[in-house]
């Protein structure tokens, strides 16, 4: 099975490459931290064994917000949390997608046009409630 740090190492060179001028900073360091999140290139943790006095090697992770690696156990924490605060009723989800020929504008524009969006979508919600 795949996890996103290999997706991210085999295709994103190419991605970068087709899409980089037009991305968020921030977007490509979270590519280029999970791509190398416990590789070696986060560094390397060395451990001696007690028992056999055997050195140990081991990769250290990329720590980065966004990574599933290193984030699996505070996303299994959080989503216990979220499950005790969810109301004793029924639960929707309401997906909002836009069209094709604005996702580049979106793409490049993301603060404004997720502000722009979500407010829409609550706007939306509310006049069905």
């Amino acid at each position: 099975m795949s996890t996103i740090r290999d997706i991210f190492q085999e295709h994103g060179p190419d991605y970068l490459k087709k899409y980089g001028d037009r991305m968020p900073e921030i977007h490509k360091k979270v590519i280029d931290a999970i791509s190398k999140c416990r590789t070696g290139e986060c560094g390397v943790a060395v451990y001696v064994c007690d028992q056999c006095n055997e050195v140990h090697h081991f990769p250290l992770s990329c720590g980065n917000r966004h990574c599933p690696t290193c984030q699996h156990l505070k996303t299994i924490q959080w989503n216990e949390r979220a499950k005790n605060n969810n109301l004793p009723t029924h639960n929707f989800l309401a997906t909002f997608t836009v069209p094709e020929s604005i996702r580049d504008f979106i793409r490049n524009h993301q603060k404004d046009a997720y502000d722009a969006l979500f407010k829409s979508s609550s706007d939306a919600i509310k006049k069905l409630v």
